[in-house]
């Protein structure tokens, strides 16, 4: 039976508050989700377009007129970013931490952890860091099924997922007519308390009925990523409005490109003693008009097929076009404008404007500075990182929770982020001293495998064990059936120079070959 929906009067505006469950999903995120109570309020209270508002509008706006706008906004992120973030924890526990580890990845690696099934986990990383740099801010809410069904969905089935992320952006946001308790303040559709803490996000709907229609979602469900600039901020603010100077650019060019119109419709002028038109241009000239009635005003030129014109001009006239001086010149202003824009990202210029034009030791010191600005952008996520890991996590640590043997794991919630290595013009060097590094037991393998692929380095490093295991016992098998002696048959299984190595541990810790070789047979055929 279906519940029932109480309704109440609030000055004069009707609210109504929803069932908690939503029962009209499509089939195949199968069954009723957590949803936000929905209020209702007359048309004439829908919210015009704040300053703030207004400044988004503003920075889409850059990215779509400047290519550069927008490769910084939107580029950069997929750089730093790479193929994805990956979590993994970091538990004293190593059982927990392997199970842990990898429950999140599964869950990550399919679009259904996205509520509109567009884009997993690791795809939707650039996407929200571009929008704190574009919009300033996004805001994710948490959807989670209920019931004991979907507990029974695995992890394997791409179409669902029991928790799922839902993203507002910044122009979602309402504040309306609502009404705030003692000490509570409404700002751009986020709830305050006195002490400014976010209490409730209110997210704009489609109307419904001639009403403003908006969700209420408590901020314990939602997520508010952006970059915090000054104390008690509540809003974050496009990074592209910075950059004053970039409307400037676009007149600049937008003149530019005009008097190139001009110059490209007018071909030239013919000088001639009493600056008629020459007899050979006369049966393409024209007469100038002008008045109403239009009359002959004496004028003449000769209009060239496309458009172009050819004036008359008497001997000793000239036509000079007017060009602004300038202190430098148009590539040099350009720059200039757009510079100051470029450090607020906290990249330096050379690497988006002249890279190729500077030599090994300068790339070397730019890319440096590259590599910390891909770290400072991907920390930017960090933060809502956690929040995804301690949901899901969290969620599986129960007593009917996938990792319910875990339930007493003390450091569940500590992870470090894995992502791609950053840009470098001496990868061949860099590559030498990793490998230094491991063996001098500087470093080890897992995070070698971390840093260049992104994987987990336990699962690689066991799996090269396993591999190469298989790869011998197969050669002494194969051998035992040919007749071959299994020593002969493991040198077509261990490279040259490892069975070498082997050869020289073997003497070092003076194991008897006949000896380990016959326990070598004896495994391969068990």
């Amino acid at each position: 039976m279906a519940k029932k929906i109480a309704k109440k009067r609030v000055d004069g505006v009707q609210s109504v508050a929803a069932p908690n469950v939503v029962n009209s999903l499509p089939a195949t995120t199968g069954g009723v989700r957590v949803s936000p109570s929905i209020s209702y309020q007359r048309s004439k209270t829908i919210e015009r377009l704040s300053v703030s508002r207004d400044r988004v509008a503003i920075s889409r706006y850059l990215q779509e007129a400047l290519p550069f706008a927008y490769y910084v906004t939107n580029t950069l992120p997929e750089e730093a970013v790479g193929r994805g973030i990956g979590i993994k924890s970091i538990s004293t526990n190593p059982e927990f931490k392997k199970a842990a580890t990898a429950y999140f990845a599964k869950w990550a690696n399919s679009p259904a952890v996205d509520l509109r099934k567009k884009l997993d986990f690791y795809a939707l990383q650039p996407l929200l860091l571009s929008t704190i740099l574009g919009d300033g801010e996004f805001f994710t809410q948490k959807v989670q099924a209920e019931g004991d069904v979907p507990r029974s969905w695995g992890l394997s089935d791409t179409s669902r997922r029991r928790l799922q992320l839902q993203l507002f952006t910044r122009d979602q946001l309402v504040s309306g007519d609502g009404k705030a308790g003692p000490g509570e303040k409404w700002n751009d559709g986020l709830l305050l308390n006195a002490f400014d803490q976010t209490v409730m996000c209110r997210v704009q709907l489609e109307p419904r009925d001639g009403k403003s229609q908006f969700a209420d979602i408590p901020a314990g469900l939602m997520f508010h990523g952006m970059k915090l600039t000054r104390i008690n901020q509540v809003h974050g603010q496009p990074w592209l409005l910075d950059g004053k100077d970039l409307l400037d650019t676009i007149d600049i060019q937008a003149i530019r490109k005009h008097a190139a119109k001009v110059k490209a419709a007018f071909l030239g002028a013919t000088v001639t003693d009493d600056g008629q038109v020459p007899e050979a241009l006369r049966v393409v000239q024209s007469k100038g008009v002008s008045g109403t009635p239009a009359v002959d005003n004496g004028q003449r030129f000769a209009e060239i097929f496309g458009g172009a014109v050819m004036i008359p001009l008497m001997r000793g006239q000239s036509v000079n076009w007017f060009n602004a001086p300038e202190a430098m010149n148009y590539g040099q202003l350009i720059e200039e404008l757009i510079s100051p824009f470029v450090y607020r990202f906290g990249y330096p210029p050379e690497y988006i404007f002249k890279l190729g034009a500077l030599g090994g030791t300068a790339n070397r010191t730019v890319l440096a500075k590259v590599s910390r600005a891909h770290q400072r952008l991907r920390s930017l996520l960090h933060p809502f990182l956690q929040w995804c890991w301690d949901w899901v996590i969290s969620d599986a640590v129960t007593v009917t929770g996938e990792l319910a043997e875990f339930i007493g794991v003390a450091d569940w919630n500590e992870v470090d982020f894995v992502a791609d290595p950053d840009p470098s013009v001496d990868s061949g060097r860099d590559e030498k001293a990793e490998m230094s590094r491991l063996e001098n037991n500087a470093a080890t393998m897992e995070e070698y495998t971390e840093r260049r692929t992104g994987g987990s380095g336990v699962a690689v490093r066991r799996e090269r064990i396993a591999e190469k295991l298989e790869d011998m016992q197969y050669a002494i098998e194969l051998g035992a059936k040919m007749k071959l002696p299994p020593g002969l048959a493991m040198l077509r299984a261990i490279p040259p120079n490892e069975m070498m190595a082997m050869a020289g541990l073997s003497n070092s810790l003076g194991l008897d070959p006949a000896e380990l070789a016959a326990q070598i047979a004896a495994v391969g055929t068990d």
